[in-house]
């Protein structure tokens, strides 16, 4: 499965450490992705799709993190809602 939503670029560039580790990493990506889209007026998705700007878009998503996907999911969730966690 290659990445090609917001939901599996945060899986495949958040693949290593403790569940705590690999959460904190998934917050930190979502909140630049939406940092991008509220300074550009873009979608979280053209964000994505923008060539060079994340490295797991277009590429197979390593063995095993689909067994992350809810924390991902939950990660995006928080940080539409809450807001960033950094300001990159």
């Amino acid at each position: 499965m290659r990445a090609s939503s917001v939901i599996d670029v945060i899986l495949g560039e958040a693949v290593s450490g403790t569940r705590e580790q690999r959460y904190n990493d998934m917050l930190a990506i979502a909140s630049v992705i939406q940092n991008r889209a509220l300074s550009t007026g873009l979608s979280p998705e053209d964000i994505i799709a923008h060539p060079g700007e994340f490295n797991a878009y277009g590429r197979s998503l390593p063995p095993g993190v689909k067994n992350h996907r809810a924390l991902a999911e939950a990660a995006m969730q928080e940080v539409i809602q809450n807001g960033p966690v950094t300001e990159a």
